[in-house]
């Protein structure tokens, strides 16, 4: 199987294909216009164009492969984390908790919240309103 994540590296945005050393892949891989492997990163580094992508599916059948999101890394993009609160309409008993930027303990942060809930239809979460100010005092202690 392989992973596809993207990153930011060296000024540029790209796929960074890893697998498991097989050489069928790593045939398939360098086939592809731009990619160069990366010791590294150890995987091969695909720049993030339509092209490219489109090349990498002809080459890939989604069973194949398994695309891992990406954690927003503030230090790499010089962004500022961005999370925001608001009321839930439908429940004075909860937050929303949308967060825009964000890292990896971030969200592991949000996870480990008692009665946390992630809202996939609206891409939020929501925690009881009782622990809002813990969480914004747990973020900021990360930053």
């Amino acid at each position: 199987m392989l992973t596809v994540r993207k990153i930011y590296y060296r000024g540029r945005k790209y796929w960074l294909l890893q697998a498991d050393t097989d050489n069928s892949i790593s045939l398939r891989v360098k086939s592809i216009a731009e990619t160069r492997w990366s010791p590294r990163k150890n995987g091969w580094l695909l720049p993030v164009t339509k092209e490219a992508w489109s090349d990498f599916q002809v080459c890939f059948k989604s069973s194949e492969y398994q695309v891992e999101r990406a954690y927003f890394s503030p230090k790499l993009s010089g962004h500022m984390v961005r999370i925001e609160f608001e009321k839930m309409p439908t429940d004075k008993s909860r937050m929303i908790v949308r967060m825009r930027k964000f890292t990896k303990r971030h969200l592991e942060v949000i996870r480990r919240v008692e009665d946390a809930k992630y809202h996939v239809d609206v891409r939020c979460w929501s925690v009881p309103v009782g622990l809002v100010d813990a969480l914004r005092l747990a973020f900021e202690e990360l930053d």
